[in-house]
């Protein structure tokens, strides 16, 4: 594998920031999710 280019850090900072929503986004997902399953069930 071939090391990354270093990135600017404010290029790092936002990346982080996107992933950081991301894994929010997902969390209230599978919480919004389990709550249509339960409904369900």
């Amino acid at each position: 594998m071939r090391p990354e280019p270093e990135l600017p850090k404010e290029l790092q900072d936002s990346i982080k920031q996107l992933q950081d929503c991301n894994n929010e986004f997902q969390d209230k997902d599978k919480q919004i999710h389990s709550a249509h399953t339960r409904l369900l069930w």
